[in-house]
């Protein structure tokens, strides 16, 4: 996705083209939703004011074939912390791991006689 800054609604030329690698992208994150944005672009308008100092966000729309804008989304910064959930999984209590001590030198070395002894009998 692109950032300009300056009004939603005046995106600049080169940015209602899509370049190769942005449509990869696109597809790549969301192809796995089966969502397909074929013909549309997104931008985000960073909209500031004289001294440079962020007064808006805005999701613009675009028809990527004109550059026409199609919808306006806008970003609002007023939201209290609250209203934000975060996603967690409940605590799962798994009992301690029981292991096995590895064999020794010794023991696989007798393993592998025993297992060659057996081969010339059954011959």
């Amino acid at each position: 996705m692109k950032f300009y800054h300056g009004e939603a609604d005046e995106a600049p030329g080169h940015y209602c083209t899509v370049t190769g690698t942005e449509a990869s992208q696109i597809q790549l994150a969301l192809q796995i939703d089966g969502i397909e944005l074929t013909g549309q672009l997104l931008r985000l308008a960073v909209v500031t004011d004289v001294a440079r100092h962020v007064n808006k966000v805005v999701l613009a729309e675009l028809t990527s074939e004109t550059g026409d804008l199609t919808g306006l989304y806008e970003i609002p910064f007023n939201l209290k912390p609250h209203n934000v959930v975060q996603l967690q999984s409940k605590a799962i209590d798994l009992p301690p791991l029981e292991l096995e001590a590895l064999p020794t030198k010794e023991e696989l070395e007798a393993a592998k006689e025993q297992q060659k002894r057996k081969k010339r009998d059954a011959n």
